[in-house]
């Protein structure tokens, strides 16, 4: 039990030896690309499924152009929009506007 102590104590007086020190500018740095990196992945979260588009709204698509009102959240919007032009002979583009 007395050894399980001691462990404790020395794991703790390394973390606290370690971490006391103020972070450099390299690491700053690094802090700031991970974070950055972990809030664009979680806001830019795209679903990997899947969908079937809506075959009457897919045949009424017009190959000169026009501005269709989907309403999908944005992490499904990629997948949805691959499904509609999926066959699709015509080039196409897509403008997608998010809201808040």
């Amino acid at each position: 039990m007395e050894a399980l102590i001691l462990l404790t104590g020395l794991v703790i007086v390394i973390f606290l030896l370690l971490h006391l020190r103020p972070l450099n500018e390299g690491e700053v740095k690094a802090l700031a690309i991970k974070r950055r990196h972990n809030v664009i992945f979680k806001y830019y979260n795209f679903d990997m499924d899947e969908y079937a588009a809506n075959k009457n709204f897919k045949k009424r698509m017009n190959p000169n152009g026009k501005f269709y009102e989907i309403d999908h959240d944005l992490h499904s919007f990629p997948s949805i929009a691959a499904a509609l032009l999926k066959y699709k002979k015509h080039e196409w583009i897509i403008i997608s506007f998010e809201k808040c």
